[in-house]
């Protein structure tokens, strides 16, 4: 039914809404992926799959309009003005490439440095638990402060280029 993905893309985005889920979906349509229908899914890299970096405009281009896409999302909502609000997601990527990869997500209403450490520090406990070698950690993360009632979001897509 799914092809296996071969690619990650790691995009954040955040923005005010009238409620939490129109802040929500103002903080996906920022992050450029307002068009797709994110499926949730666990943290598992395919083998040999590889980090890219798209603009808004080249993900409209490899995922259509209503697509349904795997991701990893973690995503905070907030209604109190002036509230530091954080989401991250990091990829570890093992030094062998037959090996699969790790992600984590984390948010939380503290400063951005928190959010990226506990990310890093989640991927380097996972990579040790199964004993695989770690390379390398990418991590997307976004940081706001919050206006009215704001969200938010960092997303890993698992796509097939």
């Amino acid at each position: 039914m799914w092809n296996l993905p071969n690619a990650v893309v790691l995009l954040s985005g955040a923005s005010e809404g009238e409620t939490p889920l129109n802040a929500f979906d103002n903080a996906l349509l920022n992050a450029g992926i307002g068009h797709l229908n994110l499926l949730k899914v666990s943290s598992i890299v395919p083998p040999g799959a590889r980090i890219v970096t798209y603009s808004d405009h080249d993900v409209r281009a490899v995922c259509q309009e209503g697509a349904i896409v795997p991701c990893i999302m973690s995503f905070i909502v907030s209604s109190n003005p002036g509230e530091i609000i954080s989401a991250c997601v990091g990829i570890g990527v093992p030094a062998e490439s037959h090996c699969y990869g790790m992600i984590y997500e984390h948010s939380g209403i503290e400063e951005p440095k928190h959010t990226i450490d506990c990310v890093k520090n989640m991927i380097t406990s996972a990579f040790a638990r199964r004993e695989v070698q770690l390379d390398k950690i990418v991590t997307e993360f976004n940081t706001y402060k919050v206006q009215q009632l704001g969200c938010v979001v960092a997303v890993a897509l698992l796509i097939r280029l």
